[in-house]
């Protein structure tokens, strides 16, 4: 068994937190991948901040998954957005900012979440579907 499978608890992890001038880059550009999500965990975004600090032209995201599998996560932003909470990744996946329409624009994005043990995730998943099956949860 791995090391990272024998982790228990949930690790702070930081996806993005960098800036963006959007004028150096070309519609269609990929700006930024996060790093791959560890073997043997999921990440739970717990805050997603994708900031303009200067508006001028868009952004989209899209997941990429282990296999590489491409798909759009978001449409255009081309203001500021907050909360894309939402967001799992599963392991081996990565998300990835591109320009969507060019322009002069100054993104500052700062995401950040926890990897989640993939055996404390199916405990979840198995206590929330005893849940659903007995009607506790409704």
């Amino acid at each position: 068994m791995s090391q990272q499978n024998q982790i228990k608890r949930n690790i702070p992890w930081m996806l993005f937190q960098d800036t963006y001038a959007l004028t150096n880059y070309g519609s269609g550009v990929t700006v930024i991948t996060s790093d791959k999500i560890p073997d043997g965990f999921i990440f739970i975004a717990k805050d997603t901040n994708t900031i303009f600090t200067t508006a001028g032209g868009g952004v989209t995201f899209r997941i990429i998954t282990r296999g590489g599998k491409r798909t759009n996560y978001t449409g255009e932003f081309t203001s500021t957005s907050t909360g894309l909470n939402n967001l799992v990744l599963e392991q081996g996946g990565r998300v990835q900012m591109f320009v969507s329409t060019t322009g002069v624009g100054v993104v500052d994005l700062v995401w950040h979440g926890e990897l989640v043990p993939i055996t404390s995730a199916n405990e979840l998943r198995r206590e929330e579907q005893h849940i659903f099956a007995f009607g506790d949860g409704l």
